[in-house]
């Protein structure tokens, strides 16, 4: 809410557009730089607009009268800069002392707070939950913006509060300090109830940048917040077009943290941060529809009350989309993924067992991307898996698990991975090379069992060229391909098998006369190992990261055999084309699979249906399988069982679907 909004607000209003939206909870702007309710905690915040006006009583009650739940929406991170004389230590001092303008203030009437200093600690933001938590019925609460406010600080703060001055070690210590202060807060809470929730925001995966300035690690978050909420689907420039599933990808990034509650996308209506002017419609729709495949809910932030918008399509857009989930919810709730195969995402930082602190996300980041848009396109369900939580009770149930690099092996979780084989797991390797180039030295209980010879080496090829193992499982025949990435020099297992080698003949010239033949070099690139009733695949170095950049047909073949060499594995097999994302999840009834299609142009203004598209799942019967879309009624499927399989006819699928087995 805008604070001019706050003059002659129309509560009554507010809340029938909310519930003709279908809203199940409203985030009511309730305290920052302006309180919009009746505080004794420094009463000069309080918005003069309202006037004697309690806004938050009026909003509760009324949204109690409607079945509408009521989140207060907070923000301690800026204050008034009449406070910075009395109370320096509330505020994110920068070197000479200097306090921080708000980044938002034009005026220069506000300052960017500490996160360790009284302003958000105990002299006014716990005091303000207590108030708060006391004298209102709220549902829950959203924690606006928060954390770190910069990465440089005056030595009157590093010497107040022990501020790390090592790089490395500044980083963990943010994120720590900013996760004990949101267990703080949580604490506070749940002295009042154990039912309440509390979301806060953490960066999405496309801008990682403001996640480091803030010391954001979702992994630690989430222990303070009941669920995490991040701001997706705004990629910009060559993001918008190199990848489309940015909110799918953010959704299961946000899963692999683990907070007690479901993650929330906070999907912005308007577009590249103008006010003024909503999304293209179908775009907005297509973000929303993946949030909602991917098991997460969704905040839709308007930029002020419905009845002020100038874009007359936003409340129509958000409607269909809510009153969908609405009618829905039962097959969105309490549902666990199907999906066999795990990707592990690298922790946001992550301990080695020399007590090094690594940063592998950003690392990793091209490789993880790569790994992540094959599963997408080629239909295999996944699901994410945050590499500090690899264990034996974790990985109960998975069928393929892909370790996108070795640094984060130690080897307690070699132990985990080598029982997984041996009782009948798959795991796919894909070695990446550290910060310097080469590779990290593996743990012994994995290169004992595995034999061979593992080195530290990295070598380089120009080529990678598949052998006749690798020729055969593809459906096609493969050719050569580039290959200019590091990898480690292995001599394998003598039982192992060499499917991709490398190659060190010169780069092929321009003139055909003057061309080469391509020869197989004596290095394995790629090979795979049989160990009890499982497998080891092993890929000398950062595939993803060359998918990522090439994105060629060819290299997503030999990943998806990597992962299923054989079709009869996969639990779903589809004809749908790759511009169609699938999610497959349990409840107690059956299966929900959810289809979300982004066949057209970029950005979206006019969906391509896809018709007589083709599903089979590796379950024997089913009583009924019905057909759910936005804004038309149920159908009944047509779907045959032949042997192992239910083949599933789609006739036509627009914008998204949900495909209900019973």
């Amino acid at each position: 809410m805008k604070e001019i909004e706050a003059k002659d607000f129309d509560v009554k209003k507010f809340i029938a557009d909310c519930k003709e939206l279908h809203a199940e909870a409203v985030v009511f702007s309730t305290r920052a730089v302006y309180a919009f309710y009746d505080t004794k905690i420094n009463v000069e915040q309080k918005s003069t607009l309202m006037g004697n006006r309690d806004l938050l009583a009026e909003v509760i009650n009324e949204a109690e009268a409607n079945n509408i739940k009521v989140i207060a929406r907070l923000d301690f991170t800026n204050a008034p800069r009449k406070y910075f004389d009395q109370n320096p230590d509330w505020f994110h001092l920068d070197p000479g002392r200097k306090p921080r303008p708000s980044p938002y203030d034009h005026s220069d009437r506000f300052y960017q707070t500490n996160l360790l200093g009284g302003y958000q600690n105990d002299d006014y933001a716990l005091p303000v939950f207590k108030e708060l938590l006391s004298n209102y019925n709220l549902d829950g609460f959203h924690l606006n913006g928060a954390g770190w406010r910069g990465t440089e600080y005056d030595e009157s703060m590093i010497k107040k509060y022990n501020i790390p001055t090592d790089k490395e070690q500044l980083k963990p210590w943010r994120e720590k300090m900013f996760s004990l202060q949101l267990q703080r807060y949580h604490s506070s809470i749940l002295q009042k109830s154990n039912a309440i929730l509390f979301m806060g925001e953490t960066n999405s995966i496309e801008t990682s940048g403001w996640g480091y300035s803030r010391g954001y690690n979702p992994e630690l978050m989430a222990k303070g917040f009941t669920n995490i909420l991040s701001t997706s689907g705004e990629p910009e420039g060559n993001l918008l077009f190199r990848f489309r599933w940015w909110v799918s990808l953010t959704a299961d990034w946000l899963h692999s943290a683990n907070a007690p509650g479901l993650p929330i996308i906070n999907l912005k209506t308007n577009n590249n941060g103008s006010q003024l002017t909503m999304k293209p419609v179908l775009e907005y729709q297509f973000y929303a529809f993946q949030a909602l495949a991917h098991n997460a809910g969704l905040k839709t932030p308007t930029m002020g009350l419905l009845s002020n918008l100038p874009d007359g399509r936003t409340k129509s857009t958000i409607k269909e989309i809510f009153q969908f989930m609405e009618q829905q919810e039962q097959y969105m709730t309490n549902v666990v993924s199907v999906a066999p195969v795990v990707l592990i995402w690298p922790s946001a930082s992550g301990i080695l067992e020399s007590g090094e602190v690594r940063n592998f996300e950003d690392d990793l980041r091209n490789q993880m991307f790569g790994l992540y848009s094959t599963l997408a396109h080629r239909h295999i369900l996944c699901r994410l898996l945050n590499s500090n939580n690899i264990s034996s009770d974790k990985l109960t149930g998975i069928s393929v698990l892909i370790l996108p690099g070795t640094e984060f092996l130690n080897n307690k979780s070699v132990i985990s991975l080598l029982d997984f084989i041996e009782t009948g797991g798959r795991l796919v390797i894909i070695d990446h090379p550290d910060s310097k180039g080469s590779f990290p030295t593996l743990p012994e209980k994995l290169t004992g069992r595995l034999g061979g010879i593992w080195t530290n080496e990295a070598l380089n090829s120009k080529y990678g060229v598949p052998r006749e193992k690798l020729m055969s499982l593809a459906d096609n025949n493969l050719a050569p391909v580039k290959f200019e990435v590091a990898f480690r020099k292995v001599t394998p297992d003598k039982n192992a098998e060499i499917l991709l080698t490398d190659s060190q003949t010169p780069d092929i010239d321009f003139f055909p006369e003057e061309s080469v033949n391509l020869e197989e070099g004596k290095n394995p690139i790629l090979f795979t190992q049989k160990m009890g009733k499982g497998e080891f695949v092993y890929f000398g170095g950062s595939f993803g990261e060359i998918i990522w950049k090439e994105d060629f047909p060819d290299f997503q073949t030999i990943l998806e055999k990597m992962i299923y060499p054989d079709i009869k594995s996969r639990w779903l097999l589809t004809d749908a084309p790759s511009t169609v994302n699938i999610t497959a999840y349990r409840n107690q009834e059956g299966f929900v699979i959810h289809l979300v299609n982004e066949t057209g142009s970029v950005p979206l203004n006019g969906i391509v249906p896809v018709y007589n598209l083709k599903i089979s799942v590796r379950e024997k019967t089913a009583k009924e399988i019905r057909l759910y879309s936005p804004g038309k009624m149920p159908e009944n499927l047509i779907f045959n069982p032949t042997g192992e399989m239910l083949e599933i006819n789609v006739p036509r699928l627009d914008a998204y679907a949900q495909i209900i087995i019973i």
